[in-house]
């Protein structure tokens, strides 16, 4: 028979811009699962989130840290959580990612393995779970989490795991039904971001500005001359100041 698993093991890392109704939300839910902790990255709201604004029963778990920011940018929101994780096993979800009471026990991970969403082999209207994992916490820091050099929507959580590919050595999708993904207009995905140019080209094409960003993301990363790593990470925000100056975001 197998262990029970135990839920002390797992931190759940979140990050929100502006999407504290999402959160709420959703939030019932992850504490369902009783994790370690729950790490929110509060990117630059404009009302900050605050403790406060959850229930004792809420507070317990959660750890907010704030970052200042004028833009939306996933990746270095996400990694700035990621990389606080001191437990064995890390729960990515974004703002609007709702669980199962018995999400860790139908999503088993162990060392080495990443257990993550899939766009692909969902119903209707729950693609945007792609973006949930479960992963080995060390698996992780490994690779140096998300690739900071994408700063816009679109291929950042498929490019984390291709790198992730090379090293896990267990690999499933989260079993259909243990997550679901609440409903979110798709402007909100690109709305603190500088996607003008965006704008004026997926209309060209005829296609959501969401969708053009990601392939077009996923073409750029194609071109970048290495491979994101976990030096990089160390070295990240001297990267960030070079993406400030220009305003490559």
């Amino acid at each position: 028979m197998d262990k029970k698993v135990n839920s002390k093991d797992f931190t759940i890392v979140t990050a929100c811009r502006n999407r504290e109704e999402n959160l709420r939300k959703a939030i019932n839910s992850w504490i369902n699962i009783d994790p370690n902790e729950i790490i929110i990255i509060d990117w630059g709201s404009e009302r900050p989130i605050k403790s406060d604004d959850f229930e004792a029963h809420i507070r317990k778990y959660i750890k907010i840290i704030r970052y200042e920011h004028p833009n939306w940018v996933l990746t270095w929101a996400f990694n700035e959580g990621l990389s606080k994780v001191k437990t064995k096993y890390t729960i990515k979800l974004d703002c609007d990612h709702v669980v199962k009471n018995s999400f860790i026990e139908e999503n088993r991970c162990s060392k080495s393995m990443l257990i993550r969403g899939s766009h692909r082999y969902v119903t209707d209207g729950q693609e945007h779970i792609n973006g949930a994992f479960i992963c080995c916490s060390e698996l992780l820091k490994s690779v140096g989490y998300f690739d900071e050099r994408i700063t816009t929507y679109g291929w950042d959580d498929s490019d984390l795991y291709l790198r992730l590919s090379d090293y896990q050595k267990k690999f499933s999708l989260l079993k259909e039904g243990s997550i679901r993904h609440l409903d979110q207009d798709n402007e909100e995905r690109t709305k603190h971001q500088q996607v003008r140019k965006e704008d004026i080209l997926s209309a060209d094409l005829n296609c959501s500005v969401q969708k053009f960003c990601i392939m077009r993301n996923r073409v750029l990363t194609r071109f970048f001359s290495w491979e994101w790593d976990d030096n990089c990470f160390k070295n990240r925000y001297i990267k960030r100041q070079e993406i400030e100056k220009n305003k490559i975001y």
